[in-house]
């Protein structure tokens, strides 16, 4: 059973890394183009300016490294 817990677990940061590597990959393209972020956000469909999100991305990232 600890075999597939830590199965589980390095499929959880694998995906986890997928995401955070596209969305830099948004948020990239997003500068290049001069181009909001489609977010889906509190119910609603909202675009946010990619300096904005790269902002709540690493607010995010740094709440994470904390807990």
């Amino acid at each position: 059973m600890n075999d597939t817990l830590d199965k589980d677990a390095l499929m959880a940061e694998k995906v986890d890394s997928a995401i955070r590597k596209a969305a830099q990959k948004v948020l990239e393209t997003a500068k290049q183009t001069h181009t909001s972020v489609v977010i889906w956000e509190h119910d609603q469909i909202k675009e946010v300016p990619p300096e904005e999100m790269e902002m709540r991305l690493n607010a995010g990232l740094s709440m994470e490294a904390r807990a």
